[in-house]
């Protein structure tokens, strides 16, 4: 939204109409979020509306905006529409930026585009070779306290005769039973 001395609203306002599209966001009705609705129309366009009244036709650029490409798609993205869709506690919509949000604790504004290069072409060399030693490990017991010797039992049988072996292999090695 333009500053407020353009004629646009001051930062104060921005933040009222930030926090009354959150709430129309987390709404759980459809009537509590026409209430929002209304709240955005009086600090747009200072119209005070009733509850029994309906919504008119905007006038302010950003409501004229809204109006058009959120509050016609509001299904995708209030809440009270999307109570009975799966979500596990998980809202974002946004997967790239859901898996990717951790690299901009990393990369900040004023790092140089070859650093910022670099860095990530580390960070990928790292998860792949945490991806590769996961894969390379699948199906292969680890056992905390094995030694070299045990280790090695692992990786050639079941975990059932490993915990037969492991038993007497302690056994044989401890000094007081010999």
């Amino acid at each position: 939204m333009a500053k407020s001395e353009y004629g646009g609203p001051s930062s104060f306002d921005k933040n009222q109409v930030e926090d009354a599209v959150d709430l129309m966001r987390q709404a759980t009705s459809l009537d509590e979020y026409t209430k929002y609705l209304k709240y955005l129309y009086f600090l747009l366009d200072g119209v005070q509306l009733g509850v029994d009244d309906d919504v008119p036709e905007a006038t302010h650029p950003f409501l004229k905006y809204f109006m058009r490409n959120w509050n016609a798609m509001k299904e995708r993205w209030a809440l009270y529409a999307r109570l009975d869709i799966p979500h596990l506690g998980n809202h974002t919509n946004n997967r790239l930026e859901s898996s990717w949000g951790h690299t901009k604790d990393i990369l900040k504004s004023d790092m140089a585009l070859d650093e910022c290069v670099d860095t990530l072409m580390f960070l990928q060399a790292v998860a792949e070779m945490e991806y590769a030693k996961k894969i390379t490990g699948v199906g292969q017991m680890r056992y905390d306290g094995a030694d070299d010797e045990l280790e090695k039992l692992a990786c050639e049988v079941s975990p059932y005769a490993y915990r037969l072996v492991e038993r007497q292999y302690w056994i044989a090695r401890d000094r007081k039973t010999h």
